[in-house]
C-alpha cells in the first residue's frame, strides 16, 4: 500500500501502487492507476482513467486530465495542468509557464498525441488557442504574451518533427 495525506480521496477502482505517496488533499479519479512509488503532491488532482507510471513525482495542485498517461519517472512540476488523453512519456513532452494572462494563471502545452493548450478553463488546439487569444487580448500585453507563447511552441514543436531532442 502507499500512504495518503489528510483528506485524500480516492476514486472507486482506482488502484495506488506499492510505496506511493498520495498529499493531503489530493484526489484520485475513478478507475485512475498510480505506480509504485509515485508521489502525488498536496491538492493535486488526477482525473478518471489516468495512468500514472511508477516514479512519477506530480507537483502540489497539478491537474491530471481524465485518460492521461504519465510515463515512468516524469516529473510534472506544481499548478501544471495537463488535458484528457494527453502523453506525457518524458519531462520534455510538456511545457508548463507562468503567471500569464490576465488572470496570472498558469499555461501548460502538451505535444502528444498532438499539440495542446491549457489554462484557466481552457483547454483546446494552437488554432482554438490562437482564436481564443484574438478574440479575447488583441493587441493587448496579454495578447502580445500570449503570441510569444505560440511562437515558443511553435518552435518547440518543430524541433521534436525533426527527431531533435528538447531537453
Amino acid at each position: 500500500g502507499g500512504r495518503f495525506g489528510d483528506g485524500a480521496r480516492i476514486g472507486d477502482r482506482a488502484r495506488i501502487g506499492e510505496w506511493a505517496s498520495i498529499g493531503a488533499g489530493a484526489s484520485i479519479g475513478a478507475d485512475a492507476r498510480i505506480g509504485a512509488g509515485a508521489c502525488i503532491g498536496a491538492g493535486a488532482s488526477i482525473g478518471a482513467g489516468a495512468r500514472i507510471g511508477a516514479g512519477v513525482s506530480i507537483g502540489a495542485t497539478a491537474c491530471i486530465g481524465a485518460g492521461a498517461r504519465i510515463g515512468d519517472g516524469v516529473s510534472i512540476g506544481e499548478w501544471a495542468s495537463i488535458g484528457a488523453s494527453a502523453l506525457i512519456g518524458k519531462s520534455a513532452d510538456y511545457l508548463c509557464l507562468g503567471p500569464i494572462g490576465s488572470r496570472d494563471d498558469h499555461l501548460t502545452v502538451t505535444f502528444l498525441p498532438t499539440v495542446q493548450y491549457n489554462t484557466g478553463c481552457f483547454q483546446g488546439s494552437r488554432k482554438e488557442f490562437v482564436e481564443a487569444v484574438a478574440k479575447t487580448h488583441a493587441g493587448s500585453a496579454h495578447g502580445k504574451a500570449y503570441v510569444a507563447v505560440i511562437a515558443l511552441v511553435d518552435a518547440l514543436a518543430a524541433i521534436r518533427a525533426n527527431g531533435e531532442p528538447t531537453t
